[in-house]
């Protein structure tokens, strides 16, 4: 797939994707505080003696972040079609690269201020900037709760990355493998 291409398709599903991930969040976001409600009052209010607003809202609203953004991630599945237009499923691993990609392929000029605006509107930079203000919330909600930067919170961080970074693996590979329903008709 050349950037072309990738940019023309992003540029296509980029803002319905993200709507639809927000939209299916607040839909899902009162069942699981239905479920965790009673639990989570039982438990303030034995370690604190009474349920605190604020730590209550922040929590809750910790909780539909985290819906909010696995969501981004994993929804919408591209379907088997596109699935199976993809020749080999493989993972970037080198770090950063998204960098040398936004040099390569991009019209930005660090040096030319006015490539900046015109920058924000291209595929391959507004991906990564979105990518990157995904993660910002969950470092404020970190700090909140872990209070001071530990081996818990190292622990956190590298739970939420493994899960919103293999769900989405797994889920596109786990559609290479479904059968086709034309075939089965």
């Amino acid at each position: 797939i050349t950037y072309e291409d990738q940019n023309t398709y992003l540029k296509e599903k980029f803002m319905s994707t993200y709507e639809l991930a927000i939209k299916v969040s607040f839909l899902i976001f009162p069942i699981i505080a239905f479920i965790i409600t009673i639990p989570y009052m039982i438990r303030q209010y034995h370690k604190y003696g009474s349920i605190p607003m604020l730590r209550t809202v922040i929590v809750y609203s910790f909780v539909l972040y985290l819906l909010a953004a696995y969501l981004m991630v994993i929804l919408p599945l591209p379907s088997i079609k596109e699935v199976n237009t993809m020749t080999t499923p493989w993972t970037q691993l080198i770090p950063f690269r998204f960098i040398s990609e936004i040099i390569m392929h991009s019209k930005f000029n660090i040096s030319d201020v006015s490539t900046y605006l015109s920058a924000l509107k291209e595929p391959l930079i507004y991906v990564n900037l979105f990518n990157f203000l995904l993660t910002i919330p969950f470092g404020i909600y970190l700090l909140f709760f872990a209070k001071k930067f530990s081996e818990f919170a190292l622990a956190i961080i590298y739970v939420v990355l493994i899960l919103l970074v293999g769900s989405a693996y797994l889920a596109v590979n786990n559609k290479l493998k479904e059968p086709h329903l034309d075939t089965i008709r």
